[in-house]
């Protein structure tokens, strides 16, 4: 039997799942809180939608990147 190799994250479903928990997250604080002065309450979710879309994404990307970096050292110290 060989050496079973752990899995390596795959980055887009991160992202995916990152942007969707950000604009889901942005459209309930947008809901949750107050008017936004000059804006209507469709283009205030809107725009915190798409913030937390972005932070989301970006949340997402460094959290597939630290358990990348984990497993790839985690495969190393068990071939070598």
């Amino acid at each position: 039997m060989g050496v079973s190799q752990a899995r390596l994250p795959r980055f887009s479903r991160f992202l995916w799942t990152g942007g969707l928990i950000g604009l889901v997250a942005g459209v309930i604080v947008s809901l949750l809180s107050g008017p936004a002065t000059g804006y209507g309450d469709v283009a205030g979710a809107g725009y915190l939608g798409l913030a937390g879309i972005f932070v989301g994404v970006i949340v997402g990307a460094a959290v597939a990147a630290i358990l990348d970096r984990s497993m790839s050292r985690r495969n190393r110290a068990d071939r070598g």
